[in-house]
């Protein structure tokens, strides 16, 4: 079965059919579930879940945590502190879901959208466009 990533802070994905009683699994935003391409592309389309491509072998070993070499330390053994650089912010953070569409558009914005095109767009195609 494919593999989804979970987008939405939290999915409660029926496991029960309607006939009987519910119950429900569990997920939470990052997690990855394997569930059946009708499945994912109807939860995809309504924001839930986004497909998660297969890794090839050169990708799988690029990921492999690479060893970094512990700081030098400084004459009385303490180690140096190193500073930040100017300019290493991570960004804006990613609205909630359920947020409005101006805050959508601000996202939008500070992400690099040009802003005749984000005053075109209504909050279900700014999120579409910013996942």
């Amino acid at each position: 079965m494919p593999k989804y990533k979970v987008l939405a802070e939290q999915w409660d994905r029926r496991l029960s059919s309607a006939a009987e009683a519910p119950v429900f699994q569990r997920h939470r935003a990052g997690d990855v579930v394997e569930i059946s391409k009708a499945e994912g592309e109807r939860h995809a389309r309504r924001g839930v879940v986004k497909a998660v491509r297969r890794a090839s072998a050169t990708s799988e070993a690029a990921a492999d945590p690479v060893p970094v070499a512990e700081p030098a330390g400084t004459q009385d053994g303490a180690a140096e502190e190193v500073a930040e650089p100017e300019g290493a912010e991570a960004g804006p953070e990613r609205p909630r879901m359920t947020a409005t569409r101006d805050t959508w558009a601000e996202y939008a914005l500070a992400r690099g959208l040009p802003i005749e095109q984000v005053a075109e767009m209504d909050r279900d195609a700014l999120i579409a466009a910013l996942s």
